[in-house]
């Protein structure tokens, strides 16, 4: 009988199971806030995403990784994350009705940022929009170079 390779046992802290740690997934201890604001102890993500993963790693600063979050913000507000189109709940009939003003907002926002950032939009949506990896070097540089601009348009840093 061959040996596998021994599995990594699951992440139990105070006594809860956080699920599986992954290279995608690193979990540590630390402090978090609840839904009401209040400080709890308990399992963090180290990593959430692309751009926090980036800015760990030392090639993001601090202005480009706050304007990469206020564009992922703007993104997830203008519902413009990928999602299923049929769902299972009730049928509501009728419809019509006035757009949410806030995603309207958060549209013009993206679309701002997408025409501030010119050629370089593209890496700044699939990394801050999509939560995708840059890939190359080359798209890292040009996501540096979109996220110094709209830290500059923005007034960050």
């Amino acid at each position: 009988m061959a040996r596998g390779k021994r599995k990594r046992a699951l992440p139990i802290i105070d006594g809860v199971d956080y699920g599986a740690e992954t290279p995608n997934k690193p979990i540590r201890k630390g402090t978090r806030l609840d839904p009401r604001g209040d400080r709890v102890q308990g399992a963090v993500l180290a990593v959430e995403s692309w751009l926090d993963r980036y800015h760990q790693r030392g090639q993001l600063d601090d202005a480009q990784h706050e304007a990469g979050l206020r564009f992922r913000r703007a993104w997830h507000a203008a519902g413009l994350t990928p999602h299923v189109t049929g769902a299972y709940g009730h049928r509501i009939s009728g419809g019509g009705g006035c757009i949410v003003t806030a995603r309207t907002d958060a549209s013009r926002t993206v679309m701002d940022a997408c025409r501030v950032t010119g050629i370089r939009s593209g890496v700044l949506v699939d990394v801050c929009g999509l939560d995708q990896g840059a890939g190359s070097a080359k798209r890292i540089g040009w996501l540096q170079e979109a996220l110094l601009i709209l830290a500059r348009e923005w007034g960050i840093g």
